[in-house]
């Protein structure tokens, strides 16, 4: 698995979230994001100096850090995980409240 070439398409998938996001926010939602771990916004992130984020509208957590095993929601839901060698499958999170 070559882990450069995996992560150059999270920013493509965290891109649509946001866009999801916002789409909901238009519609009048409060949402809460749960994506791919955090953002890589900023060359050094604020927080390794003791200062808030910078952007904290694009950090996401990332699913597993609030208990969601995604594996175990696409298994119960059958839903395609596997699509097959030199293919990437990230997962997101959006928790709506109107």
């Amino acid at each position: 698995m070559n882990m450069e070439e995996m992560l150059s398409t999270r920013k493509a998938h965290e891109e649509l979230t946001e866009k999801v996001g916002d789409f909901f926010k238009e519609e009048g939602y409060e949402t809460f994001i749960l994506s791919t771990e955090s953002c890589d916004y900023c060359e050094r992130c604020a927080y390794l100096d003791g200062k808030p984020c910078r952007f904290p509208e694009h950090m996401h957590p990332c699913l597993e850090s609030y208990g969601v095993v995604a594996n175990e929601i696409v298994e119960r839901e059958q839903m395609e995980y596997n699509l097959g060698g030199n293919t990437i499958l990230w997962f997101s999170m959006v928790l709506l409240r109107k």
